[in-house]
């Protein structure tokens, strides 16, 4: 597959997506305090080292209670991440960044030789 192709499938995958986003908007009441956890992901909350914002989350989800300690842990980790990491001069140009390449950096990190992912929940 050309590099021309790749990047023509990737933005077809991407604008499937918009489009799917749009219309769940449209048919849903994401008011709803259910729903408030997907604030999270944006990068100017998400570097908040704040676990309190989540802490919720993980009484509506009984199962997840195992890991709350890791996740809080490895959220904690996360938000104190050089800016550097994300190739910023300041710490409002990562809290600017899109939600898609914040994470996208956050979930490719690796701990030094091992090729294991820094944050693996």
């Amino acid at each position: 597959m050309s590099p021309q192709e790749k990047r023509k499938f990737r933005v077809n995958c991407r604008n499937f997506y918009i489009t799917a986003i749009n219309q769940f908007q449209a048919r849903f009441d994401f008011s709803d305090p259910y729903f408030q956890f997907c604030r999270l992901l944006l990068p100017e909350t998400a570097r908040k080292a704040d676990t309190k914002l989540f802490s919720s989350d993980f009484d509506r989800f009984p199962v997840l209670k195992g890991i709350q300690s890791l996740a809080e842990r490895e959220w904690r980790q996360h938000a104190l991440l050089n800016k550097s990491i994300f190739n910023q001069d300041q710490e409002t140009d990562v809290a600017r960044m899109s939600v898609e390449d914040y994470w996208k950096i956050v979930l490719n990190l690796e701990k030094g030789k091992t090729k294991e992912k820094s944050f693996q929940n």
